[in-house]
C-alpha cells in the first residue's frame, strides 16, 4: 500500500533536533530504506502509522528521541535492518517498537512505558534488548511470535505491565520460538496471534 512519508533519510544523513508529525493516512515520520543515517534529539508525535520506519539493510543510529501518541508504532524495523536504538523514550505510542522479518537491531537503555505493548517481535527477527525499562504497558512488555528469537538480557527492567512481562506464542505448526529470556514472567500459548500480525502493520 502507498505510504505517506514526511522525511526520507538518505545514507549518512543526520536528522537532529526536529519535531515530526504526519497525521495523514498511513503517515510515517521518517523513512529509512538503506544506509546508516543518524536520528537524534528529536520528537516524533501523532504520526498516523509510526514515528520511524527502518527497512532494507540499513543500520541507523536512533538515539535520545521522544516517541509519543503515534497511531501504530514508535519505531518499526523490518527486512534485514540492524542498527542501534538507544536512549529513547516511547510513551503512549501504540506498540513502542515493532521488529520483524530478519531484522536484528540492538535496542538498549530505552524507556518504554504506557504503550499498548512495549516491544513486538515477529517472523525471524533477532533483536538484542538490553538495559531497557519496560513498564506500565497496557498489555505486555514484550511479545515474541512466529520464529522470532529476541535476546532479552537480564539488564532489562520489567514492571507493572498489565497482562504479563513477556508473551511467547507458538507458530501454527506448533514450533515455538526460543528467545533468551533472562528475567520477567514468560507465557507460552499454542495458537498464533493473528491480531498482532495484522496490527503490526509491516
Amino acid at each position: 500500500a502507498r505510504q505517506n512519508v514526511t522525511i526520507l533519510a538518505e545514507d549518512s544523513s543526520q536528522i537532529l533536533g526536529v519535531t515530526v508529525t504526519n497525521a495523514e493516512t498511513r503517515g510515517t515520520g521518517v523513512w529509512i530504506e538503506n544506509g546508516n543515517p543518524v536520528v537524534s534529539n528529536s520528537t516524533f508525535v501523532s504520526n498516523n502509522r509510526e514515528g520511524i520506519f527502518v527497512s532494507g539493510r540499513s543500520e541507523p543510529v536512533i538515539e535520545n528521541n521522544q516517541f509519543a501518541y503515534n497511531g501504530g508504532n514508535g519505531i518499526s524495523v523490518t527486512r534485514e535492518a540492524k542498527g542501534l536504538i538507544r536512549g529513547n523514550v516511547f510513551l503512549d505510542t501504540g506498540f513502542g517498537l515493532a521488529i520483524g522479518h530478519d531484522a536484528a537491531p540492538v535496542v538498549e537503555n530505552n524507556q518504554i512505558r504506557q504503550n499498548r505493548v512495549g516491544v513486538v517481535v515477529t517472523q525471524q527477527a533477532r533483536p538484542i534488548l538490553r538495559g531497557n525499562t519496560i513498564e506500565n504497558n497496557s498489555e505486555y512488555g514484550v511479545v515474541a511470535i512466529a520464529q522470532s528469537q529476541p535476546e532479552i538480557a537480564s539488564s532489562n527492567v520489567f514492571q507493572n505491565n498489565d497482562r504479563t512481562d513477556t508473551f511467547i506464542a507458538r507458530e501454527p505448526q506448533g514450533v515455538p520460538p526460543t528467545p533468551t529470556v533472562a528475567m520477567g514472567e514468560q507465557k507460552t500459548v499454542d495458537s498464533p496471534t493473528d491480531d498482532y500480525l495484522e496490527e503490526y502493520g509491516i
